[in-house]
């Protein structure tokens, strides 16, 4: 192998000439500008922004909310009542009943079921009809927002996506075993919001003049979580009881923003 024959003199790297100073200062301006850009948005719109994000997601938890068919979100029977009320979510509801026709009137406390989500969405939203939501059907006085018996996302025939709650809060010191619109319940629905459109409520239609007694027999009533129609998607469905008898309530969304309970099977009032 020929041997490599040494140099004669100094090895002469070659180096790159330095950028001129402007270009440093250029540097520099654009990195402050880009902080004082990035700092002047957060403090602009950041605010709006975690408001926004806050309520979109807690929105989208009520879209897609479900509990099991089984689960009871609304229970009159003393003993039922009271180990519900145990469990989170759960508070109670005041009502006056009579043991007869021709007792006098006792305090019984519900169980009515309130979802989490549902709660958390009313502390970023301020609209006049959220409050029928979030406190029943003309404000009853009983010391709860009465029971949340349905809450999903439902599409009407015309394509119309809104979010749809009912609130169950019956009469506190008669009764009636109709489900009646602004009496003994409420229908909220929602227009969702997004980033740029804010969420709305469609308003409600009112009810006067209903008839409600005492029943002969505490109705006992209980009311199961509803559930939606995967084949239908403006229909959705609640179970629910009273004095015994079972019955199933069909819901559906109309294309003009209302909201209709129809009962199958009515159950009778008792005589005796």
């Amino acid at each position: 192998m020929p041997a490599i024959p040494p140099t004669s003199g100094p090895i002469l790297l070659d180096y790159a000439p330095a950028p001129p100073r402007w270009r440093k200062r250029a540097r520099y301006i654009l990195l402050a500008s880009i902080l004082l850009a990035t700092g002047f948005c957060a403090w602009r719109w950041g605010p709006y922004a975690w408001h926004r994000s806050q309520l979109l997601y807690w929105q989208r938890q009520c879209l897609n909310f479900s509990a099991s068919p089984d689960t009871v979100v609304y229970e009159e029977e003393p003993a039922a009542a009271a180990l519900l009320l145990q469990r989170s979510g759960y508070s109670p509801y005041v009502l006056k009943r009579r043991a007869s026709s021709n007792s006098h009137p006792i305090l019984v406390q519900a169980a009515a079921f309130h979802p989490r989500c549902l709660r958390t969405l009313g502390t970023f939203i301020t609209l006049p009809m959220w409050p029928l939501c979030a406190s029943g059907p003309g404000g009853s006085g009983s010391g709860s927002a009465g029971a949340i018996i349905f809450l999903h996302e439902r599409i009407s025939s015309a394509g119309h996506r809104r979010l749809v709650c009912v609130n169950y809060a019956p009469d506190t010191d008669t009764f009636t075993p109709g489900f009646i619109q602004a009496y003994n319940y409420e229908a909220c629905v929602i227009s969702p919001a997004t980033w740029k459109r804010p969420i709305t409520c469609a308003p409600g239609s009112y009810t006067v003049n209903v008839k409600s007694s005492w029943p002969p027999r505490p109705p006992l009533m209980r009311v199961y979580a509803g559930q939606v129609d995967p084949a239908d998607p403006a229909h959705f469905t609640i179970r629910y009881q009273m004095w015994g008898q079972e019955d199933m309530l069909d819901g559906r969304l109309q294309d003009d923003d209302q909201v209709t309970l129809t009962p199958r099977h009515p159950p009778q009032w008792p005589r005796q």
